[in-house]
């Protein structure tokens, strides 16, 4: 008789794993202590890096579980990051020594795009009093072209927009392009894509990293179409047991009244969109959260109710800031070319469905979900209460 190990659950257990509190066998400790030196080689690379580029010194220690990266608030964010166009790329190289540079190139803009976002958003304004013990990250694998990561949830989606924009403004990718543009007959850009799964820490890491990939299939789906770096992101507000990110995204967000159907969603974004979307995000900051809930409730009753609780609540506001809100929300929507001439309000109607079946789409549910997952500015981190643009203030 003897006890399966807590990990694999095939064979008998041999170790117990202080870090993590199971009673697990020998290979699935090897493997562990493994990974453990190797995740430690990141944050001493990010270190490194830290030294060269701007004279700092993080004394970062690799932390020992993931519950040190969630924080007090429990949750995490599971990036997966592949650069797209990356095997035309390849398929240039005209010998062994020259695929050998190429990979080396992508190897050095991966590398730099990652941990610049991770400085911009753990050290860049962070005062050295308040500087974290452990590292708030966790670089799971990290080569190539891609990377797979998990920081707080509240910092997944800047860490992700950062990392597509340092990516491919990176100097190795800009002259790779251009190597690239020359030896082609139409120009190939070298983008990245983004798969974020975002849930509290009850969730196994295996399922999210599988459906961060889902994710990032669908954020290449919108860069093939925009020839863009793109992000697409999921939080886990609810349980769910599919690890399909179609399968997900549908159900939470693809809705059907009597008359038409309609989207409460517009991801993945482009790079460029995910930046006007933080924009919107950090408008609604100002609203209560409760006046973002019931807002974002009025959406998922369908448009015309969502249009007549909006429109009601913009007419309270004093200036119009709500109103500019709903303006720009549409437009993220409408600049894309597949609506109608007739946008109303923050839907917009699209084009191109089947006779007779009208689909409205907006993003002002992104906005709002958004809204409570960023982390609040300083000025915002030093009230308890957010003012409210409904009581004119």
């Amino acid at each position: 008789i003897h006890r399966r190990c807590d990990s694999c659950g095939e064979r008998p257990s041999a170790v117990y794993d202080e870090t993590r509190r199971e009673e697990i066998c020998t290979i699935c400790f090897q493997e562990r202590r493994k990974g453990r030196i190797e995740r430690r080689r990141y944050v001493d690379q990010f270190d490194q890096w830290c030294k060269e580029q701007y004279r700092l010194e993080t004394g970062f220690e690799k932390p020992e579980s993931l519950s040190e990266v969630a924080g007090s608030a429990g949750r995490i964010a599971v990036i997966y990051a592949d650069g797209n166009n990356m095997g035309e790329l390849l398929q240039s190289a005209r010998n062994v020594e020259d695929f050998g540079a190429l990979s080396e190139a992508l190897r050095r803009a991966i590398r730099d795009a990652v941990f610049q976002a991770l400085f911009e958003v753990f050290l860049r304004n962070t005062s050295p009093k308040k500087k974290k013990k452990y590292a708030p990250f966790e670089i799971i694998a990290l080569g190539g072209d891609d990377a797979l990561l998990v920081v707080p949830a509240s910092d997944g989606w800047d860490v992700s927009r950062i990392l597509i924009e340092r990516f491919q403004n990176h100097g190795e990718i800009t002259g790779l392009r251009k190597r690239l543009g020359d030896s082609s007959a139409k120009p190939v850009p070298l983008t990245i894509s983004v798969g974020v799964a975002i849930a509290d820490m009850k969730y196994p890491i295996s399922f999210l990293v599988n459906l961060a990939q889902g994710l990032l299939k669908e954020a290449k789906r919108w860069a093939r179409q925009t020839q863009a770096g793109t992000l697409c992101h999921l939080w886990l507000r609810a349980p769910i047991i599919s690890e399909s990110a179609s399968m997900v995204l549908k159900p939470l967000y693809y809705k059907r009244a009597k008359s038409y159907s309609y989207r409460l969603t517009a991801r993945p974004y482009t790079c460029e969109e995910a930046e006007r979307l933080t924009d919107l995000a950090r408008a609604l900051k100002q609203l209560a959260k409760s006046q973002r809930r019931a807002l974002a409730e009025s959406l998922a009753k369908g448009v015309h109710v969502s249009l007549n609780y909006a429109l009601y609540q913009a007419a309270r506001v004093k200036g119009g800031d709500l109103q500019e809100i709903f303006e720009k929300a549409r437009e993220l929507v409408f600049q894309r070319g597949s609506a109608t001439e007739s946008p109303t309000s923050f839907w917009v109607e699209l084009n191109g469905q089947r006779t007779g079946d009208i689909v409205y789409q907006t993003a002002l549910l992104d906005a709002l979900e958004l809204a409570d997952l960023l982390p609040p500015y300083k000025s915002e981190a030093q009230t308890d209460q957010p003012r409210s643009l409904a009581d004119g203030t």
